[in-house]
């Protein structure tokens, strides 16, 4: 909210700083921008140790501060804060109640923070999938059939997935809602194979990531009680795709 006067040159420096109480310690970042352009600036909070610790829902205070050229005799600087509500680590929040508009906003692409093509345990996973189709590491887009070639993965996939024993277990106490706001707790694709049991939405959680990590384009469909893993094929010409899902 500053207005044209402070602004001494076509580009201006910028001071960003925010805290997530005591749940983080202070970030800080500089950047150059252009006054007359609307440009996005990021900033990666680093949240402490105890966060994982968390059960529930807490109350905490989002500080950020704005200054406008820094460290010079013209700086202005801009204090706000926000209330906001930080969730334990492993809770998604799929939805919330706007109490001024009465709508229902939709939050429910987070899931894709679950998504981890990157953990370990899944190798292993890979490794046998290899062992039923040893073109899995193979490029889709450079098979004859693409659509066929990226079925024949899902299945070796799906066929090395079930060699875990994986057991189905939906524990109804997951579901919940808070004030405005609704949650599920979901685990990570770690814990489903370490404890081999996890319901619909762990499941799909565990299988998007095996996608995800053998090159195919994933993705989870949330409807009312439960979820499924699909999968993005592209068609025999290549022109085009469809979504496909495993149940």
């Amino acid at each position: 909210d500053w207005s044209s006067d402070v602004f001494s040159s076509d580009l201006a420096s910028i001071e960003i700083t925010c805290q997530l109480g005591s749940w983080s310690d202070v970030s800080t970042t500089t950047d150059a921008f252009d006054p007359g352009l609307n440009s996005p600036v990021r900033l990666q909070v680093e949240l402490k140790e105890s966060v994982k610790a968390l059960h529930d829902a807490r109350w905490t205070k989002f500080e950020y501060s704005v200054t406008l050229n820094p460290g010079s005799q013209n700086s202005v600087t801009t204090r706000r804060y926000k209330r906001v509500r930080l969730l334990p680590p492993d809770h998604f929040l799929f939805a919330r109640m706007d109490s001024v508009n009465k709508q229902l906003v939709d939050f429910s692409w987070l899931i894709s923070a679950w998504v981890n093509s990157q953990e370990p345990r899944l190798g292993l996973v890979r490794q046998r999938a290899l062992d039923f189709f040893p073109r899995l590491g193979v490029q889709t887009e450079s098979a004859e059939d693409p659509r066929l070639f990226a079925g024949q993965k899902v299945e070796a996939i799906y066929r090395a997935l079930q060699g875990e024993n994986i057991q189905y277990f939906d524990n109804a106490v997951v579901f919940h809602s808070g004030e405005f706001q609704y949650m599920q707790r979901v685990q990570s694709c770690a814990t489903t194979i370490e404890t081999a049991k996890g319901n619909c939405l762990d499941n799909s959680v565990l299988f998007a990531s095996l996608l995800s990590l053998c090159g195919i384009d994933p993705g989870i469909l949330l409807m009312p009680g439960h979820a499924l893993a699909a999968w993005r094929a592209p068609s025999a010409a290549g022109n085009r795709s469809e979504e496909r899902r495993v149940g």
